[in-house]
Formats: C-alpha cells, structure tokens, sequence
C-alpha cells in the first residue's frame, strides 16, 4: 500500500493506532484499496519528538494486546468479509530521520521538519474459513505533524 501513514492516540497513555492506507500495487488485485492498522497498547505519542524515538523498535504483536488489522472494504481476501483482525506477528521501526532541508510553518517555535519513517511488518490471521498471511510488507512515509492524530 501506498497513500497515507497517520498515528492516532485513542487516550491517554492507553494506545495508539498506526494506519497505512493505500491500493494494492502488485497481484491480480492490484488497485484494490487496503487499511492495514496497528493496534499498540500501552503506548502514548504526542509530537514528533516521540515518533523520533520509535526508532529501531519492535513491536511484537501478540493478537490481543498489540495486533496487526486489515480493512477490506473490496472483500477480495475474503469474499464476505471486511475487517481481519488479530494479526500475529511483528511491526519493526527501522529508521526515523528528519528531512533537515525542509522546514513547515516558516521560522519560530511552531515550525518544524517532517521526517521520513520507514520499517517493516509481517503478520499472520486465523479468519476462518480462511487464513491471511502478510509475509512481507515494508513502508518508507513521509511524517508531518497532521499525521499525528490525538483522540483525546
């Protein structure tokens, strides 16, 4: 998928939802359109500074607490059904760095620069009567701070 990277905190201190949104590039599906979230407990981030320290994490995703999540509005994984959820498996952080040659909100104490966040992501679903495997999945965004959602 490619289109859109936003992270939206659900409370305080309570979770966050990390939401790729875009169309399938590859398969015979290729355009269809795909959320994949990722739902992470216990976890809180309010500016830019915070999504800077997700550098080199991993999420592990359990099913329960922490989990992977598709919405398919298209049901062309599963004829029937849209939403998959309990992704097991891992969403990895690589790299989060500044874009330095770029400035948003001119100059003061309100502007700032965007960053780029990339990393990777694999999670399987037990959705009967069938099963989703996500083997490989990779993103590289650019971060602004409208992408930081706060559900408070």
């Amino acid at each position: 998928c490619s289109n859109t990277f936003s992270i939206k905190n659900d409370g305080p201190g309570d979770s966050v939802v990390v939401e790729l949104s875009g169309y399938l590039t590859e398969s015979l599906d290729s355009g269809a359109h795909l959320d994949i979230y990722f739902v992470l407990r216990d976890l809180e981030i309010l500016s830019l500074a915070d999504v800077r320290q997700l550098e080199g994490v991993r999420f592990v995703l359990d099913g329960m607490n922490n989990y992977g999540m598709i919405d398919d509005w298209w049901q062309i994984l599963t004829p029937g059904v849209s939403v998959h959820r309990g992704g097991v498996g891992e969403l990895s952080v690589k790299s989060v760095k500044e874009i330095t040659n770029v400035t948003i909100g001119g100059s003061g104490s309100n502007s700032y620069h965007p960053l780029v966040v990339s990393g990777t992501f694999q999670f399987s679903i037990a959705h009967p009567p069938k099963r989703v495997d996500v083997r490989k999945g990779r993103f590289d965004f650019k971060f602004y701070r409208e992408h930081l959602i706060l559900l408070q």
